[in-house]
């Protein structure tokens, strides 16, 4: 009697097992799921923006060795920011004008950034989207405004070897924010830790004082307004920090203190600290 009972009681637990979880064991299961996603899910987030930012360094690396490369090849001179049509050929940006020296265009690109609404801007419609930025206080436009300046005549950019402390002069940077009239660092950005830029600013690329373009060479008569478009101040995506490219051609992470009215890193002829 007692090995029918037993094996009754058997067939019935197989039935049971057979049939799956019950509500209990499956409520059970998904909030144990959902508390580990909710657990793993900030630190994927945080490994693919830190992905992201040495990605940013190793573009930036690129960047400042093909610049280097084309001094090399051009008497020295740093690449001028922009370059006005001449001699036949179409107006040139500084990323287009070092293409040549790039294994991809798609460098020029941090992956941290945001597109700009209503589409980047392709600035010599060559298919070069930057938000990259160069330093225009060591590159400016080509010489004596050839080929139509707006701006008149205007200095040269530097040769590197004029730049008296390459460690600390400013090449490229993650660039996209509206630049505010200041000496105060923690204040010289309108979103100073945001990797969402100001609408306009997403594809800008080119790195300048927040007050004025230039105070080189006895040159600072071109006044930007905060919402031209080619123009910016840096942006602290990476973890409230921004990727910085010198002219020694090391790249660097930094912090918020160096970028201001004035500030010795973009001067070619001071530097930073």
């Amino acid at each position: 009697m007692m090995q029918i009972v037993s094996s009754k009681s058997a067939r019935a637990a197989a039935r049971k097992r057979a049939g799956g979880f019950t509500l209990i064991e499956l409520l059970v299961v998904i909030a144990i799921i959902g508390i580990l996603a909710s657990m793993l899910l900030p630190a994927l987030a945080q490994a693919k923006a830190k992905a992201n930012a040495i990605k940013c360094v190793n573009n930036q690396k690129q960047i400042t060795l093909a610049l280097k490369l084309y001094s090399a090849d051009n008497d020295d001179w740093i690449t001028t920011s922009w370059h006005f049509a001449t001699a036949g050929l179409p107006s040139r940006t500084w990323g287009t004008i070092i293409q040549a020296y790039l294994s991809s265009r798609a460098v020029m690109w941090c992956p941290t950034g945001q597109n700009r609404p209503g589409g980047n801007r392709d600035w010599d419609a060559s298919g070069s989207f930057m938000n990259i930025g160069i330093n225009w206080e060591i590159s400016h436009d080509n010489f004596n405004g050839l080929g139509g300046s707006n701006y008149g005549t205007q200095p040269r950019a530097y040769r590197e070897q004029m730049i008296v402390k390459p460690v600390g002069t400013v090449y490229t940077v993650d660039l996209g924010n509206v630049a505010i009239p200041g000496v105060n660092p923690l204040a010289s950005v309108q979103t100073p830790y945001g990797s969402q830029p100001v609408s306009g600013k997403a594809s800008a690329w080119l790195l300048v004082y927040p007050t004025q373009s230039s105070t080189f060479h006895q040159y600072s008569n071109l006044v930007l307004s905060a919402g031209d478009p080619d123009y910016a101040g840096p942006i602290y995506r990476h973890n409230r920090k921004v990727n910085v490219g010198f002219v020694d051609g090391h790249v660097e992470t930094m912090g918020e203190t160096w970028y201001y009215d004035g500030s010795p890193w973009l001067n070619g002829l001071v530097g930073g600290p």
